[in-house]
């Protein structure tokens, strides 16, 4: 049974979603005070997706029967790898983690896990901690369609210039443009703690097409100088992913 909690554990605990207070597809408004949040990258068969999802829906009735305390929510890659999901479970502390209570019974789960493992091709869980003071709230409440990742990693020495630069540079550019819905993360376990995740929330892909902020507030000398900054502070691996919000997947109390 222990081997089947923590299986369960890693399917429900890993995109996005800013660090204030939200309206849920539901309509209901709650607070989320937590610092980090837990994520469950999920890598599903391609010829079983259809399958993983029915588990993932049924994982959501078993959490309103049970009047589950803990918000899930799964996002599906848009572009490239259709097939993997991310599973984000906010965290207010890493004790959260410490729980193997599970919203169904005990044979309930167990056949929830042998139908969703069975689909999975490889999962990993990363921790990533919010950076309050580099990100501006998304002010619509509700969960944006998508969501624009880009990922860096930070040379060795080069997180307080990468901190000093978003914070003096580019945070003020995107308020002074009007910005909103951006978030700033950085891994803490899981995954090299080199590596800070920036999100910018979107509605549709026109939103996420629009143009950039920075040159309208920076100009052309501006955008220039960030990007040799940014240049000779990163490593040169730079990911860039959409994701798409699944709200029929995902469940909030």
């Amino acid at each position: 049974m222990k081997r089947m909690i923590d299986a369960l554990v890693l399917l429900i605990v890993w995109v996005w979603v800013a660090p204030v207070t939200h309206a849920q597809d539901t309509g209901k408004a709650f607070q989320t005070p937590y610092t980090q949040v837990a994520i469950v990258q999920v890598k599903v068969n391609t010829t079983v997706v259809g399958q993983w999802e029915a588990a993932q829906r049924d994982y959501v009735e078993m959490c309103k029967k049970a009047a589950w305390p803990t918000r899930r929510q799964i996002w599906q890659v848009a572009q490239g790898n259709t097939a993997e999901f991310h599973i984000v479970t906010p965290l207010a502390k890493l004790s959260d983690l410490d729980g193997t209570n599970t919203p169904g019974s005990e044979a309930q789960t167990a056949l929830w896990v042998a139908r969703a493992s069975s689909c999975v091709e490889s999962r990993r869980t990363v921790i990533l901690e919010n950076q309050e003071d580099l990100s501006i709230p998304r002010k619509e409440g509700r969960t944006p369609a998508l969501v624009e990742l880009i990922i860096r990693e930070i040379k060795p020495g080069e997180a307080e210039n990468f901190v000093k630069l978003r914070r003096d540079t580019m945070l003020p550019a995107y308020k002074k443009a009007g910005s909103n819905g951006i978030y700033v993360r950085r891994v803490r376990y899981g995954d090299a703690r080199a590596k800070w995740v920036v999100g910018r929330m979107r509605d549709s892909w026109a939103d996420l097409g629009g143009s950039n902020p920075l040159p309208l507030a920076l100009g052309t000398a501006g955008m220039s100088r960030l990007g040799q900054q940014l240049g000779s502070m990163t490593t040169g691996t730079t990911e860039w992913l959409v994701l798409r919000h699944r709200p029929d997947l995902s469940y909030a109390p």
